[in-house]
C-alpha cells in the first residue's frame, strides 16, 4: 500500500520514520536529514511511503519545479530521496509505478536526476533519457510523461 502525503500535511512522527528509511541510504544524523527537509521540501511538496501490511518499507519525494524552454516555464515533479528498508525485492518497482499512475492521473510531468547504472531501471517504466540539465556530467536528466520537445530546456530550479 502507498500513502501519499502533501508536504503541508506531514507530522513530526512521520517525517521521523521517513528520516530512519533515508538513513538506511544516506549517513547522515537525524538532525541533518531533518534539516535538509526543512530547507529543501516545499508545502505542495508530495511524500511516497509504501508500506507491506504496517511496516514501513520504502519511501521516495515529488517536488514542485519549473523547466525553461524558449522563455516558457513548464511545471514538472522531480523525483527525489528513492530508499528502501529492503534491496532486491521489488520495492522500487511497487513505488514507480505508484509514482507514474500518480503522475499520469493529475497531468503532471516527471523530471529526475540519476546516475548511469540507474538509467535502465528507470527506462523500464517508461522514463527517458533528455540532454543532461543537471550540473555534474555524471548524472543522467530523464522525463515522463512529457512527449515536447526537451532540446531547449534550462534548469534553474532546486536541485532535489
Amino acid at each position: 500500500m502507498i500513502k501519499v502525503i502533501k508536504h503541508s500535511d506531514i507530522d513530526q512522527d512521520t517525517l521521523q520514520e521517513i528520516v530512519k528509511i533515508k538513513q538506511l541510504s544516506w549517513n547522515y544524523s537525524m538532525e541533518q536529514h531533518l534539516l535538509w527537509i526543512k530547507d529543501n521540501l516545499n508545502n505542495n511538496d508530495y511524500h511516497f511511503l509504501l508500506f507491506d501490511n504496517k511496516e514501513f518499507i520504502a519511501y521516495m519525494n515529488l517536488v514542485e519545479v519549473n523547466v525553461n524552454s524558449n522563455a516558457t516555464s513548464i511545471p514538472f515533479l522531480g523525483i527525489g530521496n528513492v530508499c528502501s528498508r529492503y534491496k532486491g525485492r521489488g520495492d522500487g518497482k511497487k513505488i514507480m509505478v505508484e509514482v507514474n499512475t500518480f503522475l499520469k492521473e493529475n497531468s503532471f510531468y516527471g523530471l529526475l536526476f540519476c546516475k548511469n547504472h540507474l538509467v535502465d531501471f528507470y527506462k523500464k517504466f517508461g522514463w527517458k533519457v533528455i540532454q543532461n540539465l543537471y550540473p555534474n556530467d555524471l548524472v543522467f536528466t530523464m522525463v515522463f510523461n512529457y512527449n515536447g520537445d526537451s532540446s531547449n530546456f534550462v534548469y534553474n530550479d532546486r536541485l532535489f
